[in-house]
């Protein structure tokens, strides 16, 4: 039986939505939403790292610019997901050169209280207090 409450959202409809760059498509995910109930729509973190990953990698668009898309989504009312914890790994992804999965894992370790072990030099020389190596 289906939980008609909420519904989870793909990372090509986000996509879609954030860059406009198929308006047909687009303007369906807007009317989508703006008929939606607010917390409506679940986006697990993995949606999240699938965006980064395809607005960094086949749009080429800059870091800056997809911390502040994945901004939009984190504040936006229609969506249900782990905001706090993301924006704190946007904040560490925004201000290092390490890649959005560093960025989350080295987050995680630090909300768990534990070590990040690692073979990442970048990571190891950056994040004394959170990694080390096996």
């Amino acid at each position: 039986m289906k939980r008609q409450d909420e519904s989870i959202i793909d990372a090509n409809i986000l996509i879609r939505y954030l860059t406009n760059d198929t308006p047909l498509q687009a303007h369906a995910i807007e009317s989508l939403f703006k008929h939606a109930k607010n917390k409506s729509f679940v986006i697990p973190d993995v949606i999240i790292m699938e965006i980064v990953y395809v607005l960094l990698s086949l749009y080429r668009l800059p870091k800056a610019e997809i911390v502040e898309k994945i901004t939009v989504l984190l504040t936006y009312e229609k969506f249900t997901m782990n905001a706090a914890f993301l924006q704190k790994v946007l904040t560490v992804y925004a201000s290092h050169q390490i890649s959005f999965v560093d960025a989350y894992i080295l987050t995680l370790a630090r909300h768990k209280k534990t070590t990040l072990y690692t073979f990442d030099k970048k990571l190891l020389v950056s994040f004394k207090d959170t990694t080390k190596q096996p």
